[in-house]
């Protein structure tokens, strides 16, 4: 979880930090992952909220996302909208359709229940949101996307 954390806390400063050498050469290793407890419907509301964010930045049609073997259920639910949406996702193998490196992370924010969602798209795309894991493990909504967009 610490890991975890670390992860999301580089991708927040990545955000308001120049890389030299070009923005991938430091997260190119970042992989995907979660560790929170959250119901099917509490992950399906999750991967909703992040195809709709994708969806405004990357044509569905077009776009095909590789994604990580290491997947939970928010991840799972993520790879499945994304589908139904009609993007193509392609599972990180060393046979793998060629595409777009997509990364999610679903961490514990805090002990109060509130979690953090990141996505990565390619080496130029982040994007945050907070959540709130209600008792019985649906999720609400804390404030909007912080997203950041790196000039290529």
């Amino acid at each position: 979880m610490r890991r975890l954390i670390i992860v999301v806390c580089g991708l927040m400063l990545a955000g308001c930090a120049s890389l030299p050498g070009g923005r991938n050469a430091r997260l190119q290793g970042i992989g995907s992952g979660e560790t929170v407890k959250v119901n099917p419907v509490g992950a399906s509301d999750i991967a909703t909220d992040v195809v709709t964010l994708i969806k405004k930045h990357y044509g569905p049609g077009q776009t095909v996302f590789v994604v990580s073997k290491k997947r939970g259920p928010v991840g799972e639910a993520i790879d499945d909208d994304l589908r139904s949406a009609g993007y193509g996702v392609s599972v990180a193998t060393p046979t793998a359709i060629a595409g777009t490196r997509f990364r999610y992370l679903a961490d514990t924010f805090d002990s109060s229940g509130d979690i953090l969602v990141g996505v990565g798209v390619g080496g130029s795309f982040y994007a945050m949101r907070m959540y709130q894991v209600l008792p019985l493990g649906n999720v609400e909504r804390e404030g909007d996307w912080t997203v950041r967009e790196a000039s290529k």
